[in-house]
């Protein structure tokens, strides 16, 4: 069977899934009551707004007696980056019972509830806890290609490879896996021929970083490969820290995410420029996404060669998959959708974040490459804002999409505000910690991100269906809570 034939069938399987749930659940959306808060969860997790599927989960699963409700809720906080949040609902999930299995409305994936707590546990950066969760949903389901998957990943970068090619029989049984499996398969009966990836790659494969601008489709997020080929990494002076093993383990990690991030920023600009050719953009705004390009690859060698300096050891980028990633993209309320949510709010507030991050940094090294990328994603985020206000003259009618900005914002928030402290252990090395994270999020949004929307749509003489956002949604209100006890 051909792979196009394949990726048809799992469309087709995926679809017939989400549109079965979507009619089940439109019968009950209505009911002002938990099973009604369930039907809407759903919806909601279908259509892929996970921030209000979260919400209705959180409502359905206060009076529902069954597990549905709790192990929805989980899905949709992986999905959003509510890490810790979704750890714990994962634990008394499981805690009721470790054989509980639900349904991905959104990717027709089959999930058992320790494989809910595996994933929520590498994506609070507890692999080893991780590797036993995953371990254990194998025993209790031995056809779970999921968490072979997911199994295989880590005890690569663990450098157990026998073990990993132990478990190609079922990883080769899941799509999402078809390069890891063809991996496996090249072994020829010797695993020592497989490379060791980076704990920082498969927790990027799990989840995705804010760094960058991201590459997604169907919402999932693209990296390449980590190996140990030094062709990616510069020359740059050796740090003169006085770190412990853990620090610099942490701290190479941290740019090994960032280099990962900015080498899908390098795919992400180029799907950008064929989307600009597929609406006839002007020359200036293709040839600063050229540019752009050009960007992210300097940043990506810098930030591997920071990370190769930390570890003391090479790190390179193999293959990356780029199937699909130009599918479906010709749509101009989409692409201006995408180019709001991924640079208007995200890098700008990323971009904010890296600049109050320099203030800090005490390295030189780093202070240089810090100062790099926080020059060229100011640019990047002007650029984002520069094409949309040409899309929305082009095409008025999408002129409502503005309107969607407060819910990106309220993501990357809430983002933040679940995640584990990150920073104490890194002062100076331009690690920020999830109390600056939060400050500059909200200053960033109050002072450059909104005022910039409304002047956008004052300009085309708008009316907004909303109000200004009041600062009072469910993230803004632990925000609050976290600055307060500061």
């Amino acid at each position: 069977m051909s792979s196009s034939h394949s990726s048809g069938n799992v469309a087709k399987f995926v679809a017939d899934n989400a549109l079965a749930a979507l009619n089940s659940a439109l019968s009950s959306c209505e009911k002002p009551t938990s099973e009604g808060a369930l039907a809407r969860g759903k919806i909601f997790e279908i259509t892929g707004d996970k921030e209000k599927a979260i919400y209705e989960y959180i409502d359905a699963s206060k009076d529902i007696s069954s597990l549905e409700p709790l192990s929805r809720l989980t899905i949709a906080q992986l999905q959003a980056g509510h890490y810790k949040s979704a750890l714990s609902n994962a634990i008394k999930l499981s805690a009721k019972d470790d054989k509980y299995s639900v349904i991905s409305l959104a990717l027709a994936e089959k999930y058992s509830s320790m494989t809910l707590l595996a994933d929520a546990l590498l994506l609070n950066n507890r692999p080893d806890e991780a590797v036993k969760a995953y371990s254990k949903a194998l025993t209790i389901n031995p056809d779970d290609t999921f968490s072979a998957g997911r199994l295989a990943h880590l005890y690569l970068a663990q450098g157990q490879p026998a073990k990993a090619v132990a478990l190609a029989p079922l990883v080769a049984k899941n799509p999402r896996f078809c390069d890891l499996a063809s991996m496996l398969s090249l072994t020829k009966g010797d695993p020592s021929m497989l490379p060791k990836i980076e704990i920082a790659e498969v927790v990027a494969l799990a989840g995705s970083s804010s760094a960058g601008r991201p590459l997604t489709v169907d919402g999932e997020p693209k990296f390449a490969r980590i190996t140990k080929d030094d062709s990616w990494c510069i020359s740059i002076p050796p740090l003169h820290h006085d770190l412990t093993i853990n620090q610099r383990r942490e701290a190479a990690s941290s740019w090994l995410s960032v280099g990962l991030n900015e080498h899908a920023a390098v795919a992400s600009f180029a799907r950008f420029s064929m989307q600009l050719l597929s609406l006839g953009a002007p020359p200036d705004l293709l040839l600063d996404t050229i540019n752009g390009m050009a960007d992210e690859v300097a940043h990506t060698r810098l930030a591997f060669s920071l990370g190769r300096n930390f570890a003391g050891k090479p790190f390179g980028i193999a293959e990356i998959d780029l199937s699909g990633v130009l599918a479906g993209d010709n749509d101009p309320r989409e692409i201006v959708r995408n180019c709001l949510s991924e640079g208007c709010v995200v890098e700008t507030i990323s971009v904010h974040q890296a600049s109050a991050a320099l203030e800090t940094v005490k390295s030189t090294q780093v202070k240089s490459v810090l100062q790099k990328i926080v020059t060229d994603e100011m640019k990047h985020s002007e650029l984002a804002w520069r094409f949309v206000e040409w899309a929305l003259s082009k095409y008025p009618d999408l002129i409502d999409e503005l309107e969607l900005i407060p819910q990106t914002y309220a993501k990357v928030v809430g983002s933040i505000a679940q995640s584990e402290e990150t920073g104490t252990e890194l002062e100076g090395l331009g690690v920020l910690s999830n109390h600056d994270k939060l400050r500059i999020a909200v200053s960033t949004f109050r002072g450059v991100i909104w005022p910039r929307a409304k002047a956008v749509a004052q300009k085309m003489g708008y009316v907004w269906r909303h109000p200004a956002p009041e600062f009072t949604s469910p993230e803004e209100e632990a925000l609050s809570e976290l600055l307060s006890a500061a």
